[in-house]
């Protein structure tokens, strides 16, 4: 192996390493200093996401083979495939203080499923990466399906994050000046 290439899986395991520390930091705070809601329940499940994601990353980086790597890519599109909707659905949890509906739990989760089988299924069809190698990947298609559905899940979990963030403020500031 290269001295740079050398430096790249380094710097790249270290990072992530030390996310995935501060994720277990926040969890285990999070945990001991937050009242025990639905919320706190579905906000765990965001973490776990993160921390299969995170461990996928790790484990992808430094894998010493080609079959090994591709295992911790799959790992780690599970954990991106589950984060993705369990933030939106704590988002929504958070905003309204309740579950959202089972059937479009059912719904988002469904889409989460089927794009994580997509992933799985590559070496089938090729959908989603279009090469898989050692040293590089080029996407395919779904690849890009796949990153819409998830920025869209996140980007509508933060507007209701953001929404009722701000809510709280407002009335914390209102008791204040009262």
């Amino acid at each position: 192996m290269e001295y740079g290439t050398m430096v790249k899986v380094s710097t790249i395991t270290l990072w992530n390493f030390f996310a995935l520390i501060i994720n277990v930091i926040a969890f285990i705070i999070i945990y001991m200093k937050a009242s025990k809601s639905t919320s706190l329940k579905a906000f765990f499940l965001v973490q776990g996401s993160m921390m299969i994601w995170l461990v996928g990353k790790i484990f992808k980086t430094v894998s010493p083979t080609v079959e090994l790597r591709w295992f911790f890519i799959v790992v780690y599109y599970f954990g991106i495939c589950l984060l993705e909707v369990s933030f939106l659905d704590f988002a929504y949890t958070y905003y309204k203080e309740k579950l959202l509906d089972k059937k479009i739990r059912v719904v988002i989760y469904g889409i989460a499923l089927i794009q994580f089988m997509v992933v799985a299924t590559n070496p089938y069809h090729f959908l989603f990466y279009s090469k898989y190698g050692f040293w590089g990947d080029d996407f395919g298609v779904l690849f890009y399906f796949h990153v819409v559905i998830n920025y869209t899940f996140i980007l509508i979990g933060m507007v209701l994050c953001s929404i009722k963030f701000r809510k709280q403020i407002s009335e914390k500031t209102n008791l204040e000046k009262n």
